[in-house]
């Protein structure tokens, strides 16, 4: 009689390979994150930086790279070894122990274990930089970069800007909806950072426009606007917000600092309201397929001269002014989308009334509306809220269009 014991043992030598676990090595992302990159014969791919777990099987390996050190600890409470060096290059032998050396050393240290805890000793910290790249329709006015420089690595380009130096203000800014983002575990394989899609470059090192300009502050403007809500009494009934134009995207955050750069007068109910959900279908699609983002605004607004007689009659242009500084609301915000994947060809304007103010709806809308065109706009709940003036108007247009409307849109 053959028993359970026997049995397997049977199995194992007669088919060992099947009870063979997938052997590989673990890299734990946490703290102040790395740029990772892995090399492929001729290619080096980047990757988002994000926490998470890197998993290298027995032929792979991977550049670490942070600004300064890089801690490396077996366990996470564990007293980390702290390499002065900020790049290393981490393989993983057989899928069970993982090795790293200096990028500029052929000799590989090992780490006795197969997964290691990783940061970096301070963190990457992004800048504003000149770029030598002229955006479109952009050569009048300065063309700026914001991103990370890795020593021995391509600039790590989180946004371009085209930007209008004497009047301090915003003509639009170009990101790419949206980069990789990883939950628990960083597949080697997944979408990559590599390919950069946006046109720009990192010129002259500025740090940021702060440094060498003031710029009005939230605070300040809410100060102010309180009291031209007394002066002017049409002001009372909707509310303006002085803030980021990258409302809802993951850029926000990550470009926090350079905040008074994108701020921008948003009427509150479109900024809470349609152009988020906006912005949350985007984010839901961007996560199959990706878009190169133009944004930006355009057009000055006013309010209606409620002393005239003539229903059409409009007053001067709304402004914020504190000191010598002055904020002047946009009537339009913009975004111009042009699908990356090979596979998907959609280019289209996505258009806000920025504006409480309107006689009709189509005094608003200048194009032919093609929102209801785009399935994923559609069936998402933009889709069903996009024309309630409550929530803010907006429409979508053809590029070809908006560029016979807006002057210097940036058709590509």
């Amino acid at each position: 009689m053959v028993t359970l014991v026997g049995l397997t043992l049977l199995l194992l030598t007669v088919f060992p390979c099947a009870y063979r676990v997938h052997a590989e090595c673990l890299l734990h992302l946490h703290g102040n994150l790395p740029v990772i990159m892995k090399s492929d014969n001729a290619n080096r791919v980047m990757y988002a930086q994000e926490s998470g777990t890197v998993r290298l099987n027995e032929t792979d390996e991977v550049e670490v790279h942070c600004l300064t050190g890089i801690y490396i600890q077996t366990k996470l409470n564990s007293v980390a070894q702290t390499a002065t060096d900020g790049s290393k290059q981490f393989k993983c032998y057989k899928g069970y122990r993982l090795y790293y050396r200096n990028m500029n050393s052929r000799i590989y240290k090992d780490t006795n274990v197969n997964a290691v805890y990783i940061n970096c000793q301070s963190p990457w910290t992004p800048s504003l930089y000149e770029s030598g790249t002229k955006l479109p329709k952009c050569n009048e006015y300065m063309n700026y970069a914001i991103g990370i420089a890795v020593p021995n690595v391509q600039d790590i380009i989180s946004a371009t800007m085209c930007y209008d130096l004497d009047a301090l203000a915003l003509k639009y800014v170009n990101y790419v909806a949206y980069r990789p983002k990883y939950d628990e575990v960083i597949q080697l394989n997944s979408s990559a950072l590599s390919k950069n899609q946006l046109i720009g470059d990192f010129k002259t090192k500025l740090g940021n426009l702060n440094t060498y300009f003031s710029f009005m502050s939230p605070t300040e403007f809410n100060q102010q606007f309180s009291h031209l809500k007394r002066t002017i009494p049409l002001l009372e009934t909707y509310d303006y917000d002085y803030v980021s134009l990258l409302q809802g995207t993951p850029l926000q955050e990550e470009l926090a600092e350079f905040t008074h750069i994108f701020n921008t007068m948003w009427w509150r109910n479109l900024r809470i309201g349609n152009w988020r959900f906006y912005m949350d279908a985007l984010a839901t699609r961007s996560k199959h397929i990706s878009y190169r983002v133009y944004m930006g605004t355009t057009g000055l607004m006013r309010i209606p001269d409620t002393s005239s007689n003539n229903i059409t009659a409009e007053s001067d242009h709304l402004s914020v002014e504190v000191g010598s500084l002055v904020v002047l609301p946009p009537v339009y915000v913009w975004s111009y989308l042009k699908s990356l994947n090979d596979n998907v060809n959609e280019e289209f304007v996505v258009i806000a009334y920025n504006s409480p103010y309107y006689y009709l709806k189509s005094s608003a809308i200048f194009c032919h509306d093609i929102c209801d065109k785009i399935d994923w706009l559609r069936m998402s709940k933009f889709g069903h809220t996009r024309l309630m003036p409550t929530f803010g108007i907006i429409f979508c247009c053809r590029p070809e269009e908006v560029a016979h409307t807006f002057v210097k849109f940036p058709l590509v």
